[in-house]
C-alpha cells in the first residue's frame, strides 16, 4: 500500500452524546425497577442480568470515545494503522444533522464503516471520494435506526 498521504482527518471515534439530568434519572429508575419487581417475582437472574447491562451501558457511554485519524492514500484509507483499499469501497452515505455528522462507507460483503466527520462539511468529503470513482448512495433509516437516534443510544 502506497502510504503517500492524499488527504486527512481527525474526528471522535465516536458522536458523545451530552445527557441531561433527567435522562440518567429515568434510565436508573427503569433499571432499579426492573431489578426490584425481578426480585419481588424471585426471579434473580433477571435482576443481576439489568445490573450488569445498565453497568454495561452506563460505562460504554460515558467512557468509550476516542479520537481517530483517518489517512487517505494513493491506495486506500488508513485508520489508525488499519489499511483498506479504494476498490472495497462500493459506496457512501451521510448521517448528519445536529447531533450526527457521520460518513458510511459501504464494503464489499456488505459491511458498513462509520466514521466521525469532524468540522469537516459533507461536500468536502463528497469532492475527495469522487475523485476516487467512488459514489455516493441513497439510504433511508429503518424503524430501529429511527428509535435509536431517538433515544440517543
Amino acid at each position: 500500500m502506497d502510504m503517500t498521504p492524499i488527504w486527512q482527518w481527525r474526528a471522535s471515534s465516536a458522536k458523545t452524546h451530552q445527557r441531561k439530568a433527567w435522562w440518567l434519572v429515568g434510565f436508573l429508575l427503569v433499571v432499579v425497577g426492573i431489578v426490584i419487581w425481578g426480585l419481588a417475582q424471585g426471579d434473580w437472574m433477571v435482576s443481576i442480568a439489568f445490573l450488569v447491562v445498565g453497568g454495561m451501558y452506563l460505562f460504554y457511554q460515558f467512557n468509550h470515545s476516542t479520537a481517530t485519524t483517518v489517512v487517505a492514500t494513493l491506495d486506500g484509507i488508513i485508520i489508525d494503522q488499519r489499511g483498506l483499499l479504494w476498490e472495497s469501497i462500493e459506496g457512501y452515505y451521510f448521517l448528519y444533522g445536529p447531533s450526527k455528522q457521520q460518513l458510511h462507507l459501504l464494503l464489499s460483503g456488505g459491511t458498513e464503516l462509520v466514521l466521525q466527520m469532524g468540522e469537516y462539511p459533507p461536500d468536502w468529503f463528497r469532492t475527495r471520494l469522487s475523485e476516487q470513482s467512488i459514489a455516493e448512495v441513497q439510504h433511508t433509516d429503518s424503524f430501529v435506526d429511527v428509535l435509536l437516534r431517538f433515544f440517543y443510544l
